[in-house]
């Protein structure tokens, strides 16, 4: 745990989260448990959110443990203002923002933690040019970028001017950095790639399921437009797969999922079921054998890493998630998110099924070497560092 940062004194800083959209997600563990951590080392923390009447409980326990809470609620006519601000293009704050950004500012931190689902979340802009207004240094932690999100005009220059102002702009994969830097011609000097903390432990080894059905699971949120599960459903109905002892477990929730269970109509009974959230992953892989990914961009793809840590072998598409799986040695990965690259990944696996509880060995040999054993302590340092340069 970092006690202090490289000055030897305790820092102040805030952590804004920009996720107004939905209630929780795993954008929010990284920030969340490294404002904990950092509270708990002494430092005067403080943590920024869209305020929900109906609190979700990970918020409530920044609260618990010291940290300041400043939760962003509409004020009264804050769409009809924000309405007549983009008509007028006078730019800064939306009103959704404002009085969150003066408490932030007014707690005088030596840096503020952006939070960013996307590059262009509502609110980035005027987070930015209030705290550069005010001279208070911040730094950007993005989640998810994809390469059809291209930005362009004054979108693309204001967007390239706040992040090449930050402290430091973080990213969740590799594949994420090198796409928006390309695309914006960003410096390269004050970007770094961080890691997400799992939902598994690295002692968690489910032992080999004994079943002579071979048992899928695809997990993540049930949202095709990223997640991509209408491909893999698609490749389902190709008649090979009626033939083989399979059976494939959807695991979350989503907008989608009345669509994707008409879209596995006509499919044998048994082959495809839709269990819903779990709450521990690491359960998932006690009766299952594989895990089908079959997303059309991510920001790394976590139920992946989780996957193999728990000695699983993946099927992915071409998708940022890349960075975790060695081809034919721990997975497969389809050269395209589409239905054919995804039908002729799923049938390298199917004709290797032999070797699956031997590439689970060595997926999980390779996630114990390639990710940190504590991603939040070393985000906590990164940002400590930003504090004391």
């Amino acid at each position: 745990m970092p006690d202090a940062d490289p000055s030897g004194r305790p820092e102040r800083l805030a952590f804004v989260s920009l996720l107004d959209t939905g209630r929780w997600g795993a954008s929010e563990y990284l920030w969340s448990e490294t404002a904990r951590r950092l509270a708990r080392a002494g430092h005067a923390t403080l943590a920024c959110t869209h305020g929900w009447r109906d609190r979700p409980a990970p918020i409530g326990t920044l609260s618990k443990e010291g940290i300041t809470l400043v939760e962003r609620f509409p004020p009264t006519g804050a769409r009809l203002r924000d309405f007549i601000r983009e008509v007028r293009r006078t730019g800064g704050a939306d009103t959704m923002h404002e009085h969150a950004i003066s408490r932030v500012i007014a707690h005088r931190p030596d840096l503020v933690l952006l939070s960013c689902t996307w590059p262009s979340n509502p609110g980035l802009f005027g987070w930015c040019e209030r705290l550069r207004e005010a001279k208070i240094a911040y730094a950007v932690l993005i989640h998810t970028h994809a390469g059809h999100l291209w930005p362009t005009g004054g979108f693309a220059e204001r967007l390239r001017g706040h992040l090449a102002s930050a402290a430091a702009v973080y990213f969740v994969s590799a594949d994420n950095r090198e796409l928006l830097v390309r695309q914006l011609d960003l410096p390269t000097e004050h970007t770094a790639v961080v890691r997400n903390p799992l939902a598994v432990d690295r002692v968690t080894a489910p032992p080999w399921p004994d079943d002579a059905v071979a048992r899928l699971a695809c997990v993540g949120r049930l949202d095709p437009g990223q997640k991509g599960q209408d491909l893999l459903l698609s490749c389902l109905h190709d008649p090979r797969w009626l033939e083989r002892p399979v059976a494939l477990d959807f695991f979350g929730d989503g907008p989608a999922r009345r669509r994707l269970e008409g879209l596995s109509t006509g499919l044998p009974q048994g082959l495809v079921t839709f269990r819903g959230h779990v709450e521990s992953p690491a359960a998932i892989w006690d009766t299952h054998h594989l895990l089908v990914f079959p997303s059309r961009y991510e920001g790394l793809g976590l139920a992946v890493a989780e996957a193999q840590l728990c000695g699983r072998p993946v099927v992915i598409t071409d998708c940022a998630a890349r960075e975790l799986v060695i081809d034919g040695e721990t997975g497969f990965i389809a050269a395209a998110p589409t239905v054919p690259a995804l039908q002729a990944a799923l049938d390298r696996a199917w004709s290797r099924r032999a070797d699956w509880p031997r590439m689970g060995a060595a997926a999980r040999r390779h996630m114990l070497d390639l990710l940190p054993a504590d991603p939040v302590a070393d985000f906590a340092r990164n940002l400590l560092t930003a504090c004391a340069a």
